[in-house]
Order: structure tokens, then C-alpha cells, then sequence
């Protein structure tokens, strides 16, 4: 069978975004994974043999910047719970409060389904429960609560897929899943088996199949066993919905904190660097002088003496330290700018698909890439429920409100200013991280507008007030972060 004709087949533009993938899922993965990575991100050293590296490898402790960004950039979103509107009928709603069938409440479901988002995008699949067969009712269907499901698929299971353009829109036509679970293997094993579920969109028929993955006896040829198909009744679309972290394309995307995660990295070499040097610097190396090759390694301890010859000498070398410092200063520079990168998910933006007469014609405001990315979290929940509607032969699925407001996810150029100037002050007088921690939970008598006011009312955060030189400097830096010159009140 020829690769494409195999379902587990992948497209070109899975391709392209499969490294990205790797890159923020190892790096989510914290020290363990990336230790396990070994090489991959810490490389080996050209003369450093591989005891020496291994050692290296189990001193480094990975500051996962990247994660708590994220998780905080999420908590912000789902400060409070998502809310079903009244139009969402009562049948629905009572399925909210299961809609995976596993337990899981919609709340849960589409958190998670929100930070997995951030590799790029994610998929919600709306499935149906399988029929009772011939000769069930309606009515005996309903009384053993045969119902839609949903389903999270994450961005890289998503391996092939196909569109059309039906009625001047463009539709998926087709997509393939792949599913990989852990069955009973013997009397206590297990084995990892996978399946590929595929969706068709045909003259306004949606059927669906299921294969499951195996490989020949004794050979490495894969076959592909057909356990299920089917019709899905009641829908001319095929149910899935897409949130978005980073739109490039009709199911394209790139990661948003890609950088961040690039930076971390970066972060996590140096840091291996640092206490690498620290441990040398702390262990000093005792050097004798005018020992011969055939003399045995002597033992230091107390009560020990050493002799050495007349013109000899025993001696303590330590590292001077020198670099310690400028190796400490680097680190604290690397973390400043990954805390900074977090800021630049709350800066204004302008709607790439908006026009600026638009805007101006409806009054609307230039939101920042966490607004966008909430507003396709919504606009693919209320997709989902349109489908479960359909599913139940409803007329609506109606809607749902996320519990926060957009203008509390993005923040003007004068506060992100604010913020960038108290972080880079010396000492900082906080850290971006702490502030996206803030957004995300809430301290009580906490009000961000006044804390910034607060900030803008210290000349020099602390220090002189900056001169004219300094605060160009400051415009460059906040020019560069948030990805273009911005329009600073008071800052020119």
C-alpha cells in the first residue's frame, strides 16, 4: 500500500508544524523531559566525555518559564467560569455537566481544551453515542441516555485533512484522527495500540471509519484493519470545531509563546553553564609539585599527613570566580525577557482580518492576541454546541459567555510601559510573571488600574527620574517587545 493511501499518512503542513510542536511540548515538560531530551537541547561539548556530561545533565534544573506563562495567560481567560446563556436548551445543559462522558464538566473540558490551544490549536470533536440497532426506538435510546459526546484532539493528531468550497464557504471535507490507547496485553501487561478515526463530507453525507494500526508478523509493514463505519444522521457537516492559538491557515497554525519557548531554552543551557562553573568554582583542586609518575594518589583527611620532597609543594587551586557574576547577570537578563514576552500577549493588536474603517464604522477596539484566542475559544464552543444540537434534532445549540471580559485581556501601550519600567528597574519592583499571576487569580483590595497609576506616579520607579536618553531607551525596548512602534502617551 502506498503512503498516502495508508490513514495515518501526514500532510505537508503537518510537516511544517510538527517541530514547533515538539519544541513547546518538551519544554512544557519541565526538567524530567528535558533532561530525557538530553542532547537535543543541551548539546555535549566538543572535549567534554560523556560522565562529565551525564553529571552536567543531572545538575540542571529547568526554570520553566514557558509553563507558567501559559497556565497564567489561561487562568486570566477562565478567571471565572464559563457561562451557558439561556437560549442553550435544558436537555444541553444538563449534559454540560458531563459533556465528555467521563466526567468531566464543559468548565474542565474547555480549560484544558484552551491551554492545549497554546500548541498551536485544538479540536472538538462532537460524537454521537453508538445506535441500540434494528428494532430500538427513540424512546429506548433516550431511556439508556444515548447522547452526543465531546472530544479533545490535540493539534498533532490531527494528521491529514482535506476542504472544498461548498457554497462560496470552505469546508472540511475530510480529517483524520489518530487515537492511541493501552489495551490488556497476557495476564498483567498491557500493549499501546493505535487507531486512526476518519471523517468524509460527501454530496452533504457525513460517514466516518475506524482503523486500527498493526504490523505483519516478524516484518515492519503496517496493515490497517477496518473495525467500525458509518453514516453520522442529522448533520451535513463533519462535527469538529477549531480553537486557535495563532491562526496561519485553515487548520495551520504556530504556537504563540513559540518564542518564549526558544528563550527558555536558551535559559536552560545557560543555567547548565552556571552551575556547571559553580561547582567547579566550589571544589578546589589540590596540586603537588614534584611528584614522579610512579608515586601512588595520596588520601587527604584528618589526622593525615602528606611528604613531599624538598623542592616540592602541596597546594589548594581555586577558580577565581570572575565569571560567576556576568554568568548570574545573564540569567537574570534571560528571565526578564521571558517574563516580558508574556506582557506581549495582553498588548493592543489590531484584528488582521479587520480594516481600520471597520473598526472606526463599529467602534470597536484593538484587542490583543489573548482577547483573539478567547474569542475562538467561543466562537468554537458555541460551534460544538450547534452540532449537539443537531445531534438531538434541536433547533439551536444558543450560546455561552466566557467569564471574562476582552477589555480585561488587553492592555493599552501606557500600562504595558508601566509594567516593562517596573520590571527593568534595578531592583525590579516586579516581575512580569507576578503580574500575569495577579490577572490570572486576584488578590483582594488588589485593583489593577490603581497599582498602575501607582507605578506611573514613582519618578524612576525608585530611582532619579529617567533623563530624556533613558526614556528613548525605554520606547526602543517597548518598540521591540511588543513587535512594532507604539503611540506612548507622555513617552516620545
Amino acid at each position: 500500500m502506498e503512503a498516502q493511501d495508508k490513514p495515518n499518512y501526514t500532510t505537508s503542513a503537518y510537516n511544517s508544524m510538527s517541530a514547533a510542536w515538539t519544541i513547546v511540548t518538551d519544554v512544557s515538560g519541565g526538567t524530567q523531559r528535558m533532561r530525557a531530551c538530553s542532547k537535543t537541547y543541551l548539546p555535549q561539548e566538543p572535549s567534554e566525555k560523556d560522565p562529565a556530561y551525564t553529571r552536567r545533565l543531572g545538575r540542571s534544573v529547568f526554570f520553566n518559564a514557558y509553563s507558567r506563562t501559559r497556565d497564567a495567560l489561561v487562568g486570566m481567560v477562565f478567571k471565572g467560569d464559563p457561562q451557558l446563556d439561556e437560549d442553550v436548551p435544558t436537555e444541553i445543559q444538563k449534559h454540560w455537566e458531563n459533556i465528555d462522558l467521563t466526567g468531566s464538566h464543559g468548565d474542565v473540558f474547555t480549560k484544558e481544551l484552551f491551554t492545549d490551544a497554546f500548541e498551536g490549536h485544538a479540536f472538538i470533536l462532537v460524537d454521537m453515542q453508538p445506535a441500540l440497532g434494528e428494532g430500538a426506538t427513540l424512546a429506548d435510546e433516550r431511556a439508556l441516555g444515548r447522547r452526543p459526546y465531546w472530544v479533545k484532539y490535540k493539534s498533532n493528531q490531527a494528521l491529514n485533512w482535506r476542504t472544498s468550497i461548498i457554497n462560496g464557504e470552505t469546508v472540511l471535507t475530510q480529517i483524520t484522527f489518530e487515537e492511541k490507547t493501552n489495551e490488556p496485553k497476557g495476564e498483567y501487561g498491557e500493549d499501546e495500540v493505535c487507531r486512526y478515526r476518519v471523517f468524509r463530507l460527501d454530496q452533504g453525507v457525513v460517514t466516518w471509519t475506524l482503523y486500527r494500526k498493526q504490523k505483519a508478523e516478524g516484518t515492519a509493514e503496517e496493515t490497517f484493519i477496518e473495525e467500525g463505519s458509518g453514516t453520522v444522521i442529522g448533520l451535513d457537516r463533519i462535527p469538529v470545531a477549531v480553537v486557535y492559538g495563532n491562526r496561519t491557515g485553515m487548520l495551520q497554525s504556530t504556537p504563540p509563546l513559540l518564542d518564549l519557548a526558544h528563550l527558555n531554552i536558551r535559559h536552560w543551557q545557560h543555567y547548565s553553564d552556571y552551575s556547571n562553573i559553580l561547582h567547579v568554582a566550589h571544589v578546589p583542586i589540590l596540586v603537588r609539585k614534584g611528584a614522579t609518575q610512579d608515586q601512588q594518589a595520596i588520601e587527604i583527611g584528618v589526622g593525615s599527613t602528606v611528604d613531599v620532597p624538598t623542592e616540592g609543594d602541596l597546594k589548594w587551586c581555586e577558580h577565581t570566580g570572575k565569571s560567576i557574576e556576568s554568568g548570574r547577570t545573564e540569567l537574570q537578563d534571560l528571565e526578564q525577557r521571558m517574563a516580558l514576552m508574556g506582557l506581549s500577549m495582553l498588548s493592543q493588536k489590531t484584528d488582521a482580518n479587520i480594516t481600520a474603517t471597520e473598526i472606526r464604522a463599529n467602534n470597536l477596539q484593538e484587542s490583543s492576541d489573548l482577547a483573539t484566542m478567547a474569542r475562538s475559544l467561543q466562537d468554537a464552543i458555541e460551534l460544538a454546541l450547534e452540532f449537539h444540537a443537531k445531534y438531538l434534532n434541536l433547533d439551536s445549540g444558543g450560546s455561552i459567555k466566557l467569564g471574562v471580559a476582552e477589555s480585561d485581556l488587553t492592555l493599552d501601550a501606557q500600562m504595558i510601559t508601566a509594567l516593562i519600567t517596573a520590571v527593568n528597574s534595578r531592583p525590579p519592583l516586579l516581575t512580569a510573571e507576578t503580574f500575569l499571576s495577579i490577572l490570572a487569580r486576584g488578590f483582594p483590595g488588589v485593583e489593577l488600574e490603581d497599582e498602575i497609576e501607582k507605578l506611573k506616579a514613582m519618578p524612576g520607579f525608585g530611582q532619579a527620574p529617567p533623563t530624556p536618553d533613558e526614556i528613548g531607551k525605554m520606547k526602543k525596548g517597548v518598540d521591540k517587545i511588543l513587535g512594532g512602534p507604539q503611540n506612548v502617551p507622555g513617552v516620545q
